[in-house]
């Protein structure tokens, strides 16, 4: 009489081969998704509710700059007046090695004749609102003012007027403090896209 034979089977080979090809593929699948992950949860997991607020609210100030600038280029194109001849200055928070580093909100600026003789265009904005560099348009001849809050990083850091001829440098402390530039554009420095400097 031959034996029973008892050994409990749940798996064969076929299934076994089936399974860990099943798991090959979803490591292989894994590992070339994984640079992906990280881009997306990385993304998320830095910004919590505060910096989107502060973010979007930045995104809205450069827009409203943005169509504020428009909206005069049209007037003056249709008053026939053509753009008006403008200098040119970049104001930026740097290091001595020119990397942008700490940060400053303008709080005040006037020209000639008020504010409309100068224009604010901001690039580098931080989460924390305060920006690093800022594309400051001059449009007619006389003495600006420009009042800023600004703060530097860890290593030396200042404000430059980049394109300004004997542009002054503001050493930046740790904390926030104010300080107040004044300077002076001639009509020889007005120039339609000049930027001055070059």
């Amino acid at each position: 009489m031959k034996p029973r034979n008892r050994e409990v089977s749940i798996f064969n080979m076929s299934v076994l081969d089936l399974l860990t090809g099943a798991l090959g593929a979803f490591c292989f699948l894994t590992l070339a998704l994984f640079p992906y992950y990280f881009k997306a949860t990385g993304a998320s997991a830095g910004v919590n509710a505060a910096d989107s607020a502060q973010a979007a609210k930045a995104a809205e100030a450069l827009r409203a700059i943005n169509v504020k600038l428009k909206s005069e280029l049209a007037t003056a194109k249709a008053g026939g007046r053509g753009m008006p001849p403008f200098a040119m200055i970049q104001l930026a928070s740097e290091d001595n090695n020119g990397s942008l580093c700490g940060g400053y909100q303008v709080t005040n600026y006037s020209g000639p004749g008020g504010d409309a003789a100068i224009k604010l265009l901001p690039f580098a904005v931080g989460k924390n609102g305060f920006s690093r560099l800022t594309e400051v348009f001059l449009i007619a001849p006389g003495t600006f003012t420009i009042t800023l809050s600004a703060y530097g990083g860890n290593s030396p850091c200042q404000i430059t007027f980049n394109g300004l001829p004997n542009a002054p440098s503001l050493p930046l402390t740790a904390s926030v403090a104010s300080y107040t530039v004044t300077f002076p554009i001639t009509a020889d420095q007005l120039k339609f896209a000049k930027i001055l400097g070059q």
